[in-house]
């Protein structure tokens, strides 16, 4: 092992394999899920650098846009505190750059798979950021702009809950309900509620929101959302016992599954 092999590894010039990250871990006395987690966190952002070298121009010019509309956001404490605030604020943003910012949405659900929780944090906090800054110009496109505001609010409120920051949590699944009842998006109010009833202590509380959930999901275009809905509250009343409610549920999940469009439904 030389010192410019250890050297590549520093710089993410070449990214370990599974066989020498095993080695390390062993030797350096961490655990090798870190190391995993953290070597495939490094291949994303190698992946993510090369399209931005081949990226078209305007694009790029785009994102820059959207970047440096946070020095103009709100000067409110905490990310969830700047969106309450914007979207008490009525409505110009293009519908490219409108995509862009949704797309960075959806993506960021997917990296929880392979981002440790407080790297999650930052990209999560900081996109609830751009979006909150251009949420007021936003005219005919505010509408699903504030969904994808929620839906990243209701990520943010998933890894704060992961991160044993309860009270944070909850503040984000509050603004995640506020941005579906502005949105008029019941199913943005589902992820919220689905997502808390996992940090709930009472038990009673969570089949409560679950009920809440599946009557949100209700209707074409949400069966994929339906399917986890219902198979949260199987989860939940198998806890309690309830063996009747809780095959009732996993039945209703089942049959919604079979109905989800899996490539074109809102995961």
């Amino acid at each position: 092992m030389t010192r410019r092999e250890i050297s590549r590894w520093e710089q993410s010039e070449n990214i370990l394999t599974n066989h020498t990250l095993g080695h390390i871990a062993v030797v350096c006395g961490v655990p090798f899920d870190e190391l995993q987690r953290e070597a495939k966190a490094a291949r994303a952002r190698r992946r993510k650098a090369r399209r931005h070298d081949e990226e078209d121009p305007d694009d790029m010019k785009r994102r820059t846009v959207l970047e440096g509309a946070l020095i103009g956001a709100s000067a409110a404490a905490e990310p969830w505190q700047r969106l309450a605030a914007v979207l008490q604020r009525g409505s110009r943003v293009d519908e490219a750059s409108t995509a862009t910012l949704i797309d960075c949405a959806a993506d960021l659900h997917l990296q929880e798979l392979n981002l440790s929780p407080r790297h999650l944090q930052y990209k999560v906090e900081a996109h609830l950021d751009a979006i909150t800054a251009v949420l007021s110009q936003a005219g005919r496109h505010e509408r699903a702009l504030t969904i994808a505001a929620g839906e990243t609010a209701a990520l943010a409120g998933w890894v704060a809950w992961d991160l044993g920051e309860h009270a944070k949590a909850d503040a984000y699944y509050k603004v995640t309900e506020k941005c579906a009842t502005t949105a008029g998006h019941p199913p943005l109010r589902a992820l919220a509620l689905a997502y808390a009833s996992y940090g709930d202590h009472d038990p009673v509380n969570k089949l409560r929101y679950l009920r809440q959930a599946a009557q949100d999901v209700r209707g074409r275009g949400n069966a994929a959302a339906a399917a986890w809905v219902h198979g949260r509250y199987a989860e939940e009343a198998a806890q309690l016992g309830d063996d009747t409610q809780a095959l009732h549920a996993l039945e209703q999940a089942q049959f919604a599954y079979d109905f989800a469009g899996h490539t074109s439904e809102q995961a």
